[in-house]
């Protein structure tokens, strides 16, 4: 690929004896850093929904139990309660 400078004359690299020893130049070090800041409030709602979240996916043990239950006994097998599971699901992003 040819690079061409403003007269359409190809570009070509200096590759003069004295332009090979010239040292490079350094790079200056950054002045300012982005920052980001997290309000209280961002922080309590944040907090809230971690809580939320914790409460929708702990199952006790009584509660996986009668869960179990329902699923040997059948209760599952109904096209509603299949809808119902499913859809759940996707609402929740378990999928």
């Amino acid at each position: 690929m040819k690079i061409y400078g403003p007269n359409w004359q190809p570009i070509q690299a200096d590759r003069t004896e004295k332009a090979m020893k010239r040292p490079a130049k350094p790079v200056p070090p950054l002045k300012s850093a982005d920052i980001i800041e997290i309000s209280k409030e961002g922080r309590a709602l944040a907090a809230k929904e971690q809580v939320a979240a914790e409460r929708t996916t702990r199952l006790d043990p009584e509660r996986i139990a009668k869960i179990r239950e329902e699923i040997r006994s059948g209760a599952y097998d109904d096209p509603d309660v299949i809808a119902a599971v499913a859809r759940r699901m996707l609402e929740l992003g378990d999928v």
